[in-house]
């Protein structure tokens, strides 16, 4: 007999988690948002980076208005570490003017982070954005109701 399972409270649970992400608008919200996510402090981030946790604090506090750009080694340490492609974090540094791309850096940072969800919840990502919420929640309901008969 085959088993249904209720994708619902899954998908519920993954939309709200996006939903309650804000905009990462510059390097500063990348870095507070990798260390919430991590569940870490600016100094263990810094560890985590292999750099000083002054570099962390003062991309955070400042941007690059104070601190300058960060350096290309900084940036692929970053990339690295946090599984984030380089050329988003790029978008967070460089001057609008100089960006070119028709991608939206939001669209970008979210396909990232879906990319980084385990296979369920990409799966399920990929439901919704296929057939959308409404659908699969009808569906759902309906092999329930079948189910019961």
């Amino acid at each position: 007999m085959e088993k249904y399972y209720s994708i619902k409270p899954h998908i519920e649970s993954v939309v709200k988690h996006f939903m309650e992400i804000e905009a990462v608008k510059n390097l500063g919200d990348f870095l507070e948002q990798e260390m919430y996510e991590r569940h870490m402090s600016a100094r263990a981030f810094a560890e985590f980076l292999e750099v000083s946790h002054a570099t962390i604090n003062n991309l955070i506090r400042y941007g690059r208005q104070e601190t300058g750009y960060p350096s290309v080694e900084f940036l692929i340490r970053l990339a690295t570490a946090t599984q984030t492609d380089i050329g988003y974090l790029i978008t967070l540094v460089a001057p609008p003017e100089l960006m070119r791309s028709e991608l939206d850096p939001d669209v970008i940072n979210m396909s990232q982070r879906i990319l980084k969800l385990p296979p369920p919840y990409r799966k399920i990502i990929e439901q919704i954005i296929a057939t959308g919420l409404e659908e699969i929640a009808a569906s759902n309901d309906q092999i329930k109701a079948e189910k019961n008969k």
